[in-house]
């Protein structure tokens, strides 16, 4: 029946086929529902959870915050309370310098009132004295008229004693007359010593006059300078010979030659012809080999007796004042003495003496024309007058504070000031607080322009506004020592002229330089001990030389002085042995230089050793050796220092720079030109305490590059220093050949040539 339904419904199959697969997709999407659902459930329960925790945690931050802001408002109250507690402090501060303030200016007015009251008592002083002097005459007066009572008791008693007296005369007259005849006798042995001084002295003042006479004819006798008149517009003129000192006195281009000896009186005159300076004085043979040697003869006799006659001269001016004026010299110096019982600043004469006291002081002068004192002793040695001496002179200003010159600057028409700034500053024990108070607060010196006067920053060297000049010549160090202080003070630009053959230098001691180190790790003991040693090897070599131990610390110095006692043959203990600050201004010829630097030393200690303030230890302590320094210390520390003077010390001598033989551009060019030559010049040749800049020693021919800038004055003219260099040459028998640098520089040529010329002559 089916079959029939199938075959009577065709499309029943397919429908029935429909509603199976449609019941499989809803039954799919209800299984996918299903799923879907389940998965939402679970995550909402999830979400939930989450949501639970969140909660949670959420109620924790806000008790946490809660916790915050509770601790935050406390902290906030004790701020606050320490803000009233420092602003409570702030206002008892002020307070207190208010105080401070009120006390300052009531001590300012103590000591107003002490400087009155100090005024008061000089001036209670003064009427004191008066008084004392009123009493004095006083008492004077009644002791003489005791004295007159004694007087009478004692003449009383004198009569009766004349008698013994005169009794005992003859025999007193006889032993007088024994003691006469022993003085008589030895008068006349002291009366015939002084005939044979005379005869001597008579003797070398002959021989004296001869020389004289024989200068006198070889200058008549000699053409001094020849000129050529007609090329040169010379003009001849007459001179007298003036006799005392050999000198070259120069007139624009020329030259006077004044050849003087002897005393000071005129002989006949002498034709002199002007002669233009621009080449070599031998070159034109000015001057005779044996005029020369004369010079050298009389210069040798007035160097020996130069003292004696300073002194002769000075006592012969001072007896050679009359009687009236010895007179109103002594009635000036009472009048215008220092009185001892007053200050300094009372010592300011009044105007009724300043004239007296001028002319008073120009008469004594004639007598004593140089004096000599320290800066504080200057109102004891003259009178505070302005402009009282020529010329003062002030030593180691470098080491002077800027108050103590004042004195002398008031006393002086001009100042030469001489001192070193890389050695010792002065030393000042004025604290910089008080500096300050005194300066900027009671005195309210605060304009910059006042600087250059603050004395606890400056010295009296840096104080004068003047271009200074440096003296470059040295001539006390050996060149390995000068080598040092040269290249770290002083750039390279000192000239050592030091005769290296005059130097004790230590013998059998195996130094082959002039500047040792011995090194000690890190031990002062071993470096005393070291110093014990050298001084035993010394003391064994019997060396002859000065010797000086120098040590930067004071402790150290006062150990070696201790330990090294039993070297007296060889040091004065307390001289000898000292810091850097006590050998200021002497010198050794060998120096025995203790560092003392170890990593016990105290940190004050090492500042006082590595500070750039007070680099200037090490150049006054190797400075003071001649011949010989030998530093003991650590010298790996030392050149592991952060002071450069002292890493330079340590530096191996070797690594230094060389000494240049060639001071100029122009020497070194007519060096090499005279080597291709074939001549074989020495440069910073040694002759008569100069250095020749090169010298054909065979020869003996002085030759000298000269650059304007050095060798002519302001006016244009050769300095004089040249012209007696000159003369000191050739008065050892050698020839001087100068050149301009411009001419070496353009014309090398004929500069070697008119030295080959003078070869051949």
């Amino acid at each position: 029946m089916n079959d029939e339904v199938m075959i009577k419904d065709p499309q029943a199959k397919v429908k029935k086929k429909a509603v199976i697969i449609t019941v499989a997709i809803m039954g799919l999407l209800v299984i996918v529902a299903f799923c879907v659902f389940g998965h939402l459930l679970k995550d909402f329960l999830v979400f939930d959870a989450n949501r639970i925790e969140a909660a949670g945690e959420l109620t924790k931050l806000k008790s946490r915050i809660n916790e915050q802001e509770e601790q935050l408002s406390l902290r906030n109250s004790d701020f606050e309370s320490q803000i009233n507690g420092k602003m409570k402090r702030l206002l008892q501060l002020e307070d207190s310098i208010s105080k401070r303030e009120a006390q300052i200016a009531s001590q300012q007015k103590l000591v107003d009132e002490c400087a009155a009251l100090t005024e008061r008592v000089f001036s209670i002083q003064r009427d004191y004295q008066v008084a004392l002097d009123g009493l004095e005459s006083v008492r004077k007066s009644i002791a003489t008229q005791e004295g007159t009572v004694s007087a009478i008791k004692i003449e009383m008693e004198a009569l009766s004693a004349q008698k013994l007296s005169l009794q005992g005369d003859a025999t007193r007259l006889d032993k007088t007359k024994e003691n006469t005849e022993q003085v008589i006798a030895q008068l006349a042995y002291e009366i015939k010593d002084l005939e044979q001084k005379k005869s001597a002295i008579q003797t070398e003042v002959s021989e004296v006059k001869q020389i004289l006479i024989d200068v006198s004819s070889n200058l008549k006798a000699t053409e001094l300078v020849k000129a050529n008149e007609k090329s040169h517009g010379g003009k001849e003129i007459v001179m007298p010979v003036i006799p005392q000192v050999a000198t070259l006195k120069k007139e624009s281009d020329y030259v006077d030659l004044i050849l003087c000896m002897g005393e000071a009186t005129l002989t006949a005159p002498l034709k002199i012809k002007r002669h233009q300076f621009n080449r070599s004085l031998s070159e034109d043979h000015a001057i005779d080999l044996s005029v020369s040697a004369h010079l050298a003869k009389e210069i040798a006799f007035r160097r020996e007796r130069v003292k004696d006659a300073f002194l002769f001269k000075r006592a012969s001016a001072v007896l050679s004042l009359s009687e009236d004026v010895r007179q109103k010299l002594k009635n000036a110096a009472n009048r215008i003495a220092r009185q001892n019982n007053l200050p300094f600043l009372a010592q300011v004469l009044p105007e009724s003496s300043l004239t007296e006291a001028k002319d008073s002081f120009a008469q004594f002068a004639k007598c004593f024309p140089a004096w000599a004192t320290t800066l504080l002793s200057l109102s004891k040695a003259s009178p505070c007058i302005a402009g009282l001496f020529d010329r003062v002179v002030i030593d180691e200003a470098s080491q002077c504070e800027i108050p103590p010159i004042i004195p002398a600057l008031y006393r002086a028409r001009g100042v030469t000031v001489i001192g070193d700034p890389t050695q010792f500053p002065p030393v000042i024990t004025m604290r910089e607080s008080r500096h300050e108070y005194i300066r900027s607060i009671k005195h309210k010196l605060t304009d910059p322009a006042d600087e250059r006067f603050d004395f606890l920053r400056n010295n009296a060297y840096g104080l004068i506004v003047a271009s200074p000049l440096m003296l470059r010549e040295h001539f006390r160090c050996h060149e390995d020592i000068a080598a040092y202080f040269n290249e770290e003070y002083y750039k390279g630009k000192l000239k050592v002229r030091t005769d290296v053959c005059r130097l004790k230098f230590p013998q059998n001691m195996g130094f082959k330089r002039a500047l040792v180190w011995r090194s000690v790790t890190n031990s002062l003991d071993g470096e005393v001990d070291e110093v014990k040693n050298l001084l035993s090897e010394l003391k064994c070599n019997g060396y002859d030389g000065t010797v000086g131990v120098i040590s930067p610390f004071r402790k150290v110095a006062e150990r070696l002085k201790q330990e090294l006692y039993g070297f007296h043959s060889l040091l004065d203990i307390e001289k000898d042995v000292n810091t850097a600050n006590g050998f200021q201004g002497g010198e050794r010829d060998l120096i025995i230089f203790v560092l003392g630097i170890t990593s016990n030393i105290s940190h004050g200690e090492d500042w006082y050793a590595v500070a750039p303030e007070n680099r200037y230890i090490y150049n006054v302590a190797v400075s003071r050796a001649r011949a010989c320094l030998i530093i003991v210390g650590d010298r790996e520390q030392a050149r592991q220092s952060s002071s450069t003077a002292l890493k330079n010390l340590a530096k191996d001598i070797d690594k230094r720079p060389a000494r240049k033989l060639s001071q100029s551009p122009g020497e070194e060019m007519l060096c090499k030109a005279l080597c291709s030559a074939g001549l074989k010049p020495v440069q910073q040749y040694p002759l008569a305490g100069r250095y020749l800049d090169m010298a054909l020693v065979d020869e003996k021919i002085d030759i000298e590059v000269d650059g304007e800038a050095f060798h002519l004055n302001k006016y244009g003219e050769r300095k004089q220093d040249d012209i007696y260099r000159d003369l000191q040459v050739q008065s050892n028998g050698w020839c001087v050949c100068r050149f301009w640098y411009r001419d070496v520089r353009d014309n090398p040529d004929d500069c070697v040539s008119k030295v080959k010329k003078l070869t051949k002559s």
